[in-house]
């Protein structure tokens, strides 16, 4: 998994990241039930959170609503999945490096990203059945 922080823009005095690239190889196990991909260890305004919602992937910026998509994994399937957020302007889905959804955003809270958990909503005990890569 990688994240990678896009433009760096002045937010309330502070310079702080307001685009990011989330990109990872995944393969789900289950589809059933809630699961973290990537989870900014932070919930505080601006922290950033990728997930499996009721088999939907679903992303959020704290401070924003979040964003599910229409599409919806295979279970036993290898996907590269990229989600881009750009502060006011679109949150963008790609699997397999093909463009799925973009959807415009309305709010601009800016990233204020820490330490980070992948595959699990905390730190452990939680984690859930897939593979990453």
């Amino acid at each position: 998994s990688r994240v990678s922080l896009g433009e760096v823009q002045g937010v309330d005095g502070d310079s702080l990241p307001t685009a990011a690239t989330i990109e990872t190889v995944i393969n789900f196990e289950d589809l059933e039930d809630s699961h973290a991909i990537w989870t900014d260890d932070s919930f505080d305004e601006g922290g950033m959170h990728l997930d499996l919602i009721e088999g939907k992937i679903r992303f959020r910026v704290n401070g924003n609503s979040p964003t599910t998509f229409n599409w919806s994994p295979d279970v036993n399937t290898w996907y590269n999945l990229a989600v881009t957020y750009e502060a006011d302007v679109a949150v963008t889905l790609f699997v397999d490096g093909t463009l799925l959804e973009k959807v415009p955003r309305v709010g601009k809270a800016a990233l204020t990203l820490g330490g980070a958990t992948i595959g699990a909503f905390q730190a452990p005990p939680g984690s859930f059945t897939s593979h990453g890569d």
